[in-house]
């Protein structure tokens, strides 16, 4: 079987993630952080089969790139440093001073369809909000009306909606420059747009007067937020706009993985989050231990694409296991442990694992390894690795610290439902057990070659899964390793951030000039309303 899936991804690690945040905050994804974008490609769609009745899939594109670009156009007058769709082309027409602007084009030159179908049509999809039929052009579903109708009374005293010029392939610059705060993307808090936002909410959070009840993590996931920035403002400490703390820091590493809140000057506090939303943090939770396992694995995949660019002929797993725990691994465990770790089993016993561990000693392990602790997952993640032996020492010390807090984490109900999920995927619940064999006597270097072989088998996998031989970072040449391109480590995209975006367009969370997010009144009304509804 082929499976899907294509970009920098060479142990097929970001599959896993995707499911959890396709899980989680469905609807919500990279690409899709403006609430109103949702409204306005509702509208789009049902405003499009309901005023021209377009026939073929031509009619219909070039019914919408009008509407599309109208918006663009509007988002980037009314503020010329807005993100929008197509803010290059559009940008480019704006730049030209010409009095008329274009309508009748492409936004995005890649897409037809633009942002709807680049980016949100799956999205609209997930929210019950739009289908299609065989003759393969999108639909407004019912559900979507409210929506679409609530953007349609927010632009209705527009020129642009008056005159109808989404019928006409150009507009009068002047027109559009009157329109832009309305019809733009940041029209969504206009006072006109009050029931825009109201009917948006209702979907997010699939409240009743939404129009359905899904019943998915979506409204959680979102709650949990609302529910953390306002326990941060109660704990006086200030979430945003901290020069050492990401918002995945602050809402998902500190609060999910290690149960406490991270504020300014490194400040903790204990977080336990309510019952209703235990189960969404638990998830979250195995998405932070899902990203720091992968961090591991991909590390030692960079070390090793490190050491095999500079020797062209290659090398074999022995040899390269003996360059990449030369010396300099040796000083850089010492370095981040505070003392010597002559071999694996060492390193486990630091950390206090001498035998196989049960969940009753991972689950201890996760209290005495907690954010306070010097050894911990967030320090790992940190920190400048001038060589690829400094970062198999560090991949090597992450791989110990998840060995001893999530070896059996049997007893943790979230833990057993995402290795259900995962089925064989490359998973820390899965691939930790192979790390038994670091509780026998044992050098580094015979640790590595035994890991350095099942990531470079794995990599194999991954590529003849999707199809595509070319897209390799190793080749094996006989018993030799022989490089093919560089790779960096890093982390997949929670959602966090465009869930914010979205969450500060529906007025229900505020940001301040200096970047820090607050809960709004709003947001603490529709915390409670979905509370009700959830309990």
């Amino acid at each position: 079987m082929v499976t899907e899936g294509k970009g920098r991804d060479p142990l097929g690690l970001a599959r896993v993630s995707g499911l959890l945040t396709d899980m989680l905050l469905p609807g919500i994804v990279v690409n899709t952080d403006r609430a109103r974008y949702y409204a306005a490609y509702a509208w789009m769609l049902g405003h499009i089969h309901k005023t021209e009745k377009p026939k073929t899939r031509t009619e219909f594109e070039a019914a919408f790139q009008r509407r599309e670009a109208a918006v663009a156009y509007a988002t980037l007058l009314a503020d010329s440093e807005a993100s929008t769709v197509g803010k290059n082309a559009v940008s480019a027409r704006l730049a030209e001073g010409s009095d008329s602007l274009l309508l009748g084009m492409r936004v995005l030159p890649s897409d037809a369809l633009g942002g709807f179908g680049q980016y949100y049509s799956g999205s609209l999809y997930k929210m019950g909000l739009s289908y299609q039929l065989e003759d393969a052009l999108p639909r407004l579903a019912p559900i979507g009306e409210r929506i679409a109708s609530a953007f349609e009374a927010s632009i209705s005293k527009t020129r642009f909606f008056r005159e109808e010029h989404f019928r006409h392939k150009h507009i009068a610059r002047s027109i559009l420059e009157k329109d832009a705060p309305t019809l733009g993307l940041d029209g969504i808090h206009a006072k006109g747009a009050t029931s825009e936002r109201e009917a948006l909410i209702d979907v997010f959070f699939e409240l009743p007067e939404g129009g359905a009840d899904f019943g998915s993590f979506r409204p959680l996931s979102l709650c949990r937020i609302l529910h953390l920035l306002g326990e941060y403002q109660l704990s006086g400490l200030q979430v945003g706009g901290l020069k050492d703390l990401s918002l995945d820091d602050q809402l998902l590493v500190g609060p999910s993985y290690f149960g406490c809140l991270i504020g300014q000057d490194r400040r903790l506090e204990e977080y336990q989050p309510p019952a209703w939303l235990k189960r969404c943090d638990g998830l979250w939770r195995q998405f932070v231990l899902h990203e720091c396992f992968s961090w591991a694995l991909e590390s030692v995949l960079e070390a090793c694409l490190e050491v095999l660019a500079a020797t062209p002929e290659g090398m074999s797993s022995e040899e390269l296991a003996r360059t990449l725990t030369s010396e300099l691994f040796d000083e850089a465990l010492a370095d981040f442990h505070e003392r010597q770790v002559e071999s694996p089993s060492a390193l486990l016993s630091s950390l206090g694992v001498k035998e196989l561990p049960n969940a009753q000693a991972c689950a201890t392990a996760r209290v005495r390894l907690g954010l306070g602790s010097p050894t911990n997952e967030h320090l790992l993640l940190f920190g400048r690795s001038d060589s690829p032996q400094e970062r198999l020492a560090k991949a090597m010390s992450m791989l110990g610290t998840l060995y001893a807090r999530w070896r059996d984490a049997s007893d943790d109900p979230h833990w057993r439902e995402v290795r259900s999920a995962t089925g064989a995927e490359l998973s820390a619940p899965l691939a930790l057990a192979l790390l038994d064999t670091w509780l026998a006597p044992g050098g580094w270097r015979e640790a590595a070659r035994q890991l350095l072989e099942m990531i470079a088998a794995h990599h194999d996998r991954v590529m003849y899964e999707k199809a595509r031989l070319e897209a390799c970072w190793l080749r094996r040449e006989g018993n030799r390793y022989v490089f093919e391109q560089h790779y960096e480590a890093g982390q997949h995209q929670s959602r966090h951030r465009q869930s914010l975006r979205i969450l500060v367009d529906l007025e229900l969370v505020t940001r301040s000039e200096s970047g820090e997010y607050t809960l709004s009144p709003t947001g603490r009304r529709v915390l409670a309303r979905t509370q009700e509804l959830r309990p």
